[in-house]
Protein backbone atom coordinates (compact mmCIF):
# COMPACT_ATOMS: atom_id res chain seq x y z
CA UNK A 1 0.00 0.00 0.00
CA UNK A 2 3.04 2.19 0.52
CA UNK A 3 4.49 2.33 -3.01
CA UNK A 4 0.79 2.86 -4.31
CA UNK A 5 0.62 6.30 -2.37
CA UNK A 6 4.48 7.01 -2.93
CA UNK A 7 3.53 6.25 -6.69
CA UNK A 8 -0.22 7.72 -6.83
CA UNK A 9 1.28 11.50 -5.39
CA UNK A 10 -0.70 10.59 -2.12
CA UNK A 11 2.38 10.04 0.43
CA UNK A 12 1.70 13.05 2.79
CA UNK A 13 3.99 13.90 5.06
CA UNK A 14 3.16 16.37 7.79
CA UNK A 15 6.52 18.26 8.56
CA UNK A 16 6.90 19.36 12.48
CA UNK A 17 9.75 20.90 14.47
CA UNK A 18 11.26 17.07 16.07
CA UNK A 19 13.23 16.15 18.08
CA UNK A 20 15.25 13.50 16.51
CA UNK A 21 16.76 12.01 19.14
CA UNK A 22 12.80 10.93 20.10
CA UNK A 23 12.55 9.55 16.44
CA UNK A 24 16.05 7.79 16.94
CA UNK A 25 14.60 6.44 20.55
CA UNK A 26 10.75 4.98 19.47
CA UNK A 27 12.84 3.26 15.86
CA UNK A 28 15.06 1.18 18.86
CA UNK A 29 12.01 0.28 20.55
CA UNK A 30 10.87 -1.27 17.71
CA UNK A 31 13.89 -2.58 15.94
CA UNK A 32 15.00 -3.91 19.55
CA UNK A 33 13.50 -7.69 19.19
CA UNK A 34 14.87 -8.04 16.22
CA UNK A 35 18.55 -6.97 16.99
CA UNK A 36 18.33 -9.32 20.63
CA UNK A 37 17.43 -12.64 18.26
CA UNK A 38 20.69 -12.02 16.29
CA UNK A 39 22.63 -10.52 19.05
CA UNK A 40 23.37 -7.65 17.71
CA UNK A 41 24.32 -4.20 19.47
CA UNK A 42 23.20 -0.99 18.77
CA UNK A 43 25.70 2.26 19.27
CA UNK A 44 24.31 5.75 18.69
CA UNK A 45 25.89 8.84 18.41
CA UNK A 46 24.66 12.36 18.62
CA UNK A 47 25.89 15.34 19.68
CA UNK A 48 23.92 17.24 22.82
CA UNK A 49 21.93 19.51 21.95
CA UNK A 50 20.58 17.68 19.05
CA UNK A 51 19.14 20.34 17.05
CA UNK A 52 15.16 20.05 16.09
CA UNK A 53 14.75 19.05 12.31
CA UNK A 54 11.91 20.09 9.98
CA UNK A 55 10.22 16.06 9.88
CA UNK A 56 7.18 14.15 10.29
CA UNK A 57 8.06 11.89 13.22
CA UNK A 58 6.08 8.72 12.45
CA UNK A 59 7.82 8.73 8.46
CA UNK A 60 11.13 9.47 10.38
CA UNK A 61 10.46 6.27 12.78
CA UNK A 62 9.88 4.24 8.91
CA UNK A 63 13.08 5.35 7.59
CA UNK A 64 15.38 4.15 10.54
CA UNK A 65 13.01 0.91 11.42
CA UNK A 66 13.96 0.29 7.60
CA UNK A 67 17.22 0.89 7.43
CA UNK A 68 17.82 -0.69 10.91
CA UNK A 69 16.21 -3.69 9.89
CA UNK A 70 18.54 -3.86 6.50
CA UNK A 71 22.18 -3.38 8.49
CA UNK A 72 20.32 -6.24 10.68
CA UNK A 73 19.64 -8.21 8.41
CA UNK A 74 22.58 -8.07 6.19
CA UNK A 75 25.06 -7.47 8.97
CA UNK A 76 26.51 -10.42 11.15
CA UNK A 77 25.22 -12.49 14.32
CA UNK A 78 26.48 -10.66 17.15
CA UNK A 79 27.78 -7.67 15.64
CA UNK A 80 28.04 -4.11 16.29
CA UNK A 81 25.02 -1.44 14.04
CA UNK A 82 25.79 1.72 14.50
CA UNK A 83 24.02 5.45 14.50
CA UNK A 84 26.14 8.40 14.34
CA UNK A 85 24.04 12.17 13.72
CA UNK A 86 26.55 15.10 12.48
CA UNK A 87 26.42 18.52 11.65
CA UNK A 88 25.88 18.81 7.54
CA UNK A 89 26.55 21.57 5.18
CA UNK A 90 23.70 23.98 4.26
CA UNK A 91 21.71 24.02 7.61
CA UNK A 92 21.28 20.39 7.75
CA UNK A 93 22.28 17.11 9.68
CA UNK A 94 23.67 14.03 8.51
CA UNK A 95 22.26 10.66 9.97
CA UNK A 96 24.56 7.17 9.28
CA UNK A 97 23.70 4.12 9.42
CA UNK A 98 26.90 1.56 9.55
CA UNK A 99 26.87 -2.26 9.39
CA UNK A 100 29.47 -4.69 9.33
CA UNK A 101 27.99 -6.57 6.53
CA UNK A 102 29.74 -7.66 3.48
CA UNK A 103 29.54 -4.75 1.61
CA UNK A 104 27.91 -3.73 -1.78
CA UNK A 105 29.71 -3.10 -5.10
CA UNK A 106 29.81 0.02 -6.79
CA UNK A 107 27.84 -1.51 -9.57
CA UNK A 108 24.60 -2.28 -7.83
CA UNK A 109 25.35 0.68 -5.54
CA UNK A 110 23.69 3.02 -7.67
CA UNK A 111 20.26 0.74 -8.29
CA UNK A 112 19.94 0.54 -4.22
CA UNK A 113 17.14 2.98 -3.78
CA UNK A 114 14.93 2.08 -6.88
CA UNK A 115 12.05 0.31 -6.71
CA UNK A 116 11.73 -4.08 -6.55
CA UNK A 117 15.73 -3.98 -6.13
CA UNK A 118 17.05 -6.63 -3.00
CA UNK A 119 20.56 -7.13 -2.70
CA UNK A 120 20.85 -10.71 -1.65
CA UNK A 121 23.66 -12.24 -0.42
CA UNK A 122 23.84 -16.14 1.37
CA UNK A 123 24.09 -14.47 4.54
CA UNK A 124 21.24 -12.11 4.64
CA UNK A 125 18.93 -13.58 7.57
CA UNK A 126 15.83 -12.61 5.44
CA UNK A 127 14.45 -11.87 1.78
CA UNK A 128 12.27 -8.87 1.18
CA UNK A 129 10.54 -7.36 -2.10
CA UNK A 130 13.27 -4.68 -2.69
CA UNK A 131 11.11 -2.05 -1.43
CA UNK A 132 12.63 -0.70 1.94
CA UNK A 133 15.23 1.22 0.47
CA UNK A 134 13.06 2.96 -1.94
CA UNK A 135 10.94 4.27 0.83
CA UNK A 136 12.99 5.78 2.41
CA UNK A 137 14.56 8.15 -0.39
CA UNK A 138 10.59 8.74 -1.18
CA UNK A 139 10.20 9.65 2.27
CA UNK A 140 13.47 11.71 2.74
CA UNK A 141 13.33 13.15 -0.37
CA UNK A 142 9.61 14.52 0.81
CA UNK A 143 11.49 16.12 3.78
CA UNK A 144 13.71 18.53 1.63
CA UNK A 145 17.17 15.86 2.24
CA UNK A 146 19.23 13.80 0.34
CA UNK A 147 20.20 9.72 0.69
CA UNK A 148 23.32 7.73 -0.42
CA UNK A 149 25.50 4.94 0.41
CA UNK A 150 29.40 4.32 1.01
CA UNK A 151 30.01 0.26 0.82
CA UNK A 152 33.04 -1.61 0.01
CA UNK A 153 32.62 -4.91 -0.96
CA UNK A 154 33.56 -6.67 2.15
CA UNK A 155 33.65 -3.62 3.88
CA UNK A 156 30.16 -3.28 5.38
CA UNK A 157 27.98 -0.40 3.97
CA UNK A 158 27.02 3.35 5.56
CA UNK A 159 23.59 4.33 4.55
CA UNK A 160 22.92 7.97 5.15
CA UNK A 161 21.23 10.99 5.10
CA UNK A 162 20.69 14.59 5.38
CA UNK A 163 17.56 16.59 6.92
CA UNK A 164 17.40 20.15 7.39
CA UNK A 165 17.48 21.26 10.63
CA UNK A 166 14.57 24.01 11.82
CA UNK A 167 15.04 27.29 13.80
CA UNK A 168 10.98 27.01 14.74
CA UNK A 169 10.51 25.43 18.31
CA UNK A 170 7.97 22.67 19.34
Amino acid sequence: LESISIEAGHFVIHPEPTELNDVIDDAIRIMQPLLDRRQQKLVVSYPSPLPLVQGDPSRLTQVFVNLLANASKYGPMAETIKITVSPAENGQIKVAVADQGPGISPTIQGQLFHRFIRFDTPHAAQHGVGLGLWVVKAIITGHAGQVGIESQVGGGSVFWFTLPITTNHK
